[in-house]
């Protein structure tokens, strides 16, 4: 594991380099097969989805909404903070992850969650009502959306007044997004930064909804 951890790393990096340098910037979703590694023991080591919780600010009873979610890497440990008394709803345009993350929550392990919504739907028209979640999080997806600044919007309109919004980005990914890049972004969908967590390779950024 030693010698492991760093090879992935440096090919990853590499990986981002030549996507950013050489024109290999499009958006598009992680694939399915990629899913074993999103919720792996290297990206638990490297990225715990719990770190990426707690940071997210998401607490007991909360209405929570995650864009992208995948596999259910962190929804999962999302949906045991919010608790009983509250909900998680996992958004993701690829019917293949929705899957996977049924078959994970279906795994003994994970027979105390039982309060996992997943819907099939685009980032940039949700199919929520207005106002309806206390928090909004996405975790390295942002990027693989076909435009970004209207799905940012979307959050906000989905989000209470006063609600949070977490954006989460890691350095090896190949559509990562600089901090103070990020923040603009954000800043000029109306969103009001309010903490910061994480270093340059790996951050989350919390928003309020005015």
């Amino acid at each position: 594991m030693r010698l492991f951890l760093p090879a992935v790393v440096i090919v990853a990096i590499l990986a981002y380099l030549a996507r950013r340098f050489l024109g290999g910037r499009a958006c598009t979703p992680v694939p399915p097969h990629v899913a074993r590694f999103l919720d792996g023991r290297l990206r638990h080591a490297v990225q715990p989805p719990r770190r990426i919780v707690e940071r997210s600010k998401i607490a007991k009873g909360m209405c929570v909404l995650e864009v992208g979610c995948g596999n259910g890497a962190v929804a999962a440990p999302a949906a045991r903070a919010v608790g009983d008394g509250g909900s998680v709803y996992g958004l993701d345009i690829q019917q293949q992850m929705l899957d996977l993350f049924k078959r994970k929550l279906q795994k003994p392990e994970n027979g105390d969650i039982r309060n996992v919504r997943l819907v099939a739907g685009d980032a940039c028209v949700l199919p929520f009502c207005s106002d309806s979640f206390d928090a909004v999080y996405v975790v390295e997806a942002l990027g693989e959306v076909h435009d970004p600044d209207k799905a940012l919007v979307e959050m906000k309109r989905v989000l209470k007044p006063g609600g949070i919004l977490a954006v989460t980005e890691f350095f090896i990914d190949p559509h990562y997004s600089r901090r103070p890049a990020m923040a603009k972004r954000c800043a000029a969908a109306g969103l009001i930064l309010s903490a910061t967590a994480g270093s340059f390779w790996n951050y989350t950024l919390t928003f309020r909804k005015a």
